[in-house]
């Protein structure tokens, strides 16, 4: 006789059994069991490790240690079997572009760390091998007998679209140059001919003169250009050509040259890029009196008013920047430059993400995570217009200070404390309001409530004169 049960005792039954199906291993439970009992109990006992060098994703699982984390001997010893060498390491969060080094068990743990407090579910590693100034990787750009370098480039009717060229190829004169402005097309430069056209030159045949420093994207050097006598930068990358790197190769173009475009007073003027196959050259306006981070580093913390004029001069070409809806993306000091007359422009704007793709596939990325958005560490939003307001705001801290908030600390350690720490902004008491209260809003932590470049320009009392 079959005997129908209750709904409360159907329930216990069928609760019964799935019990006991379990304890045998044939029920593996539902979706939400499953990543609340045993996902639960595997991220506790392992971590798993996605990482990319290139295009190629590899991903690990490594038992966690007591303290919760992995053991740095058992991640390198994988990567030496892998490749065979010594990997460079970088913490990234996925879908962004943050990029911080991990190179020993304490860095590791922080980065473990990072991945548990911010709920990710996988710890993500760029790879890179490291290319030293003894690599086989070298320049094929070389002067003449005279040290003069020459670019070869097509010149082609004005318009206001990118056309196809048609024309044949020569070298430029002074004067053709200085008439046109400079485009890429199909990988190689063509200068766009206009009779009344005011866009900036690329140098034709140049020298290389000083080296103003080195970085994670290469040398950045003076040259002269011959045929206007005067001097320019350019950024000096080399790279090994492959696929991985064409397509950033293109992008990189096609950023540059329609950043040659743009003028503004408080933006530093691209002039052009040249890439051939071993080397890209990005070529700038020169301002001569180096980057506020270099007059930091020489005589300490900024005059007040001396602050104040540099940051409303750079969110005046912010404002500028991000209303064309371009993002800046790597605002600091260093890419804050000065000329001899007390003012500011913004370097480097709207090619970083392109450079620091570049700089992957050659080995060398890096640079300071502290002046990265919560958001941007994060990985809730990708670097943009008001992460370029957050990194504006250390800017200004640093120059008030004389240091960025976290410095004595490692770049991972610090990437933990701007992701989960109250923001680090207060300025010697001394300091008027009205700058205490324009670096608060400036530092918000809410991206969705940090204020515009503009919005900080109409609502800030600035004391200054001019």
């Amino acid at each position: 006789m079959e005997v129908q049960a209750g709904g409360s005792e159907r329930k216990e039954v069928v609760d019964d059994l799935v019990k006991q199906l379990k304890a045998l291993g044939r029920v593996r439970g539902s979706k939400k069991g499953k990543a609340e009992g045993k996902g639960d109990e595997e991220t506790r006992r392992e971590l798993t490790i996605k990482m990319r060098h290139k295009n190629t994703l590899t991903k690990i699982a490594l038992p966690r240690n007591e303290n919760g984390t992995v053991d740095w001997n058992d991640l390198d010893n994988y990567l030496q079997r892998e490749y065979r060498r010594r990997m460079n390491m970088y913490y990234t969060y996925h879908g962004s572009n943050i990029m911080v080094a991990i190179r020993d068990q304490k860095e590791l743990d922080t980065a473990v760390q990072m991945v548990d407090r911010s709920g990710q579910r996988n710890l993500y590693i760029i790879l890179s091998m490291h290319e030293s100034s003894t690599s086989s990787s070298s320049s094929s750009l070389l002067p003449d007998e005279s040290g003069t370098y020459t670019l070869r480039v097509v010149e082609v009717p004005y318009t206001n679209n990118t056309p196809e060229p048609v024309v044949s190829s020569r070298m430029l004169s002074a004067d053709s140059a200085d008439s046109g402005s400079v485009f890429i097309y199909a990988g190689k430069l063509f200068l766009a001919s206009s009779a009344t056209s005011a866009q900036p030159s690329l140098p034709v045949n140049w020298r290389k003169g000083r080296c103003l420093g080195r970085g994670a994207f290469g040398e950045v050097c003076i040259a002269y250009d011959v045929d206007l006598s005067r001097e320019v930068v350019f950024k000096h990358i080399v790279i090994s050509p492959d696929e991985t790197t064409r397509r950033d190769l293109h992008t990189l173009e096609t950023d540059v040259v329609r950043l040659a475009q743009i003028r503004h007073v408080r933006l530093v003027q691209y002039l052009g890029v040249s890439i051939i196959p071993t080397d890209i050259m990005i070529f700038m306006e020169y301002m001569a009196g180096g980057s506020v981070k270099d007059l930091l580093n020489q005589y300490g913390k900024l005059a007040e008013k001396v602050a104040e004029r540099y940051t409303k001069q750079v969110l005046e070409g912010l404002q500028f920047l991000h209303e064309e809806l371009i993002a800046h993306r790597d605002i600091k000091s260093a890419n804050i430059l000065r000329d001899l007359y007390g003012n500011v422009k913004i370097g480097d704007f709207g090619s970083a993400k392109q450079l620091q793709a570049l700089a992957t596939q050659r080995g060398s990325c890096g640079g300071t995570p502290h002046y990265l958005a919560p958001e941007v560490v994060l990985g809730q939003r990708e670097a943009g217009r008001r992460a370029d307001i957050w990194s504006m705001g250390v800017t200004l801290v640093e120059m008030l200070t004389g240091k960025v908030p976290y410095r004595e600390l490692p770049d991972i350690e610090a990437t933990l404390k701007i992701a989960f720490e109250e923001p680090q902004c207060q300025l010697p008491e001394k300091i008027n309001e009205s700058l205490q209260t324009l670096t608060r809003s400036m530092m918000t932590k809410s991206y969705e409530d940090r204020p515009t470049a503009r919005q900080l320009l109409e609502t800030t009392k600035w004391n200054l004169t001019d």
